[in-house]
């Protein structure tokens, strides 16, 4: 298996990966799918809850192209960078394809509409949970919504808290609720509803996707990508160790 910054990443193109959602639905095997970047390896090294996280997902995408091309510099390369805000979007379309449903946790209630009204054969149901510090430990806050969830008859669950909320929300209930893929996707909906707008693609195309973003929402992002170039500086060499 690929691995960088002792993450591990699942071997697969674009098709495959839709091909193991469709196994998985068809199985009803509950797994949860992550999709690291430089910023959550940085996060996973100082915090092992955090690696121990992604390290249990079923499934594990390259979302970064920093260590996409890290990966490749190192010889044990993943066949292609499957970036969350794409495959979100694509996801939805295969669900409205193939006749799956989804339920969307997370965001706030007028983008979750949104989607709603532009995927609406896809989606099977929402909700939007206040905003907590540590909302994964709240087990009575969460009963009701495992519950909501179950009783939708999902396929598929998009869970968008953000990074380390949604991969502990996922962890600790994707199996309580009992639907086969629990995808942690970020600010994905934001993407989708334009409610922020997502990069060109030549920007992805270069690994420049990030420079976008700080552009666009420099006060909120410019800690998180200085954090992120201070630690690829000091910890290069140790992204070719093998994990």
């Amino acid at each position: 298996m690929p691995a960088i910054f002792d993450l591990t990443f699942s071997p697969l193109t674009r098709d495959a990966f839709f091909a193991e959602i469709d196994r998985r639905i068809s199985a009803q095997e509950p797994g949860y799918v992550v999709t690291p970047n430089l910023d959550f390896a940085r996060i996973a090294a100082r915090a092992p809850e955090f690696r121990a996280a992604l390290d249990d997902a079923a499934i594990s995408v390259c979302d970064g192209a920093i260590l996409y091309f890290l990966l490749k510099l190192k010889g044990d390369p993943v066949p292609e960078k499957l970036s969350g805000s794409d495959l979100t979007p694509a996801l939805l379309e295969f669900a409205e394809a193939k006749g799956y449903r989804v339920f969307l946790f997370g965001s706030d209630e007028a983008t979750l509409r949104d989607v709603e009204q532009r995927f609406p054969k896809a989606v099977a149901g929402w909700e939007s949970p206040p905003i907590r510090p540590r909302i994964w430990e709240e087990d009575e806050l969460n009963r009701d919504y495992v519950e909501k969830i179950r009783a939708s008859g999902a396929d598929m669950v998009f869970v968008a808290l953000g990074a380390l909320k949604q991969e502990f929300w996922a962890r600790k209930f994707h199996r309580d609720y009992n639907v086969p893929l629990t995808f942690c996707i970020g600010a994905s909906l934001d993407f989708i509803s334009e409610r922020v707008k997502r990069a060109p693609r030549v920007f992805s195309a270069i690994g420049l996707e990030w420079a976008w973003r700080l552009a666009m929402e420099p006060r909120r992002l410019w800690k998180r990508y200085f954090g992120d170039a201070v630690f690829l500086i000091t910890n290069f060499r140790r992204a070719f160790a093998a994990k």
